[in-house]
């Protein structure tokens, strides 16, 4: 009989810690991280209409789109057109836009005061892109259209 009293209780005990279980956390949903680059910037910060320049002095016109394209205009005015990806380390440029890497890829300085940056290619060659003001910036997409 004192075994089955033993028993009885030591089933009591473990039916009320079973009874005081805590409940599941409900864990809050995480917001989607903002890739920023290594200046800081976002994607955002390099969206619209860029005056380039190449190290010969040469210039050509890129708009980067907010859907991952560019169109780009040569400095002999043949125009191109491609995808884009915005990186924390590097962006690089898709002159296919298949995804498989044949353009180039680079780093970008922080902007001057005028918004102008340099693009550190792969080879160490330097290019200048300067942000177009919105005025100039409808005039060239007319001019382009």
């Amino acid at each position: 009989m004192r075994n089955w009293i033993i028993c009885a209780a030591s089933f009591a005990m473990l039916s009320a810690c079973a009874e005081e279980a805590e409940e599941p956390v409900m864990e809050e949903p995480v917001e989607d991280a903002v890739l920023t680059d290594m200046n800081g910037e976002t994607m955002e910060g390099y969206l619209g209409t860029w005056t380039v320049q190449y190290p010969d002095g040469a210039e050509g016109m890129t708009t980067n789109n907010p859907d991952g394209t560019y169109d780009y205009v040569l400095p002999d005015g043949t125009e191109a057109s491609g995808t884009w990806e915005f990186g924390a380390a590097e962006s690089c440029w898709d002159a296919d836009g298949d995804g498989e890497g044949t353009g180039a890829c680079y780093t970008v300085s922080a902007g001057d005061e005028n918004g102008t940056r340099v693009l550190t290619m792969a080879d160490g060659t330097q290019i200048k892109v300067t942000p177009v003001s919105d005025a100039a910036d409808d005039e060239t997409a007319a001019a382009v259209e």
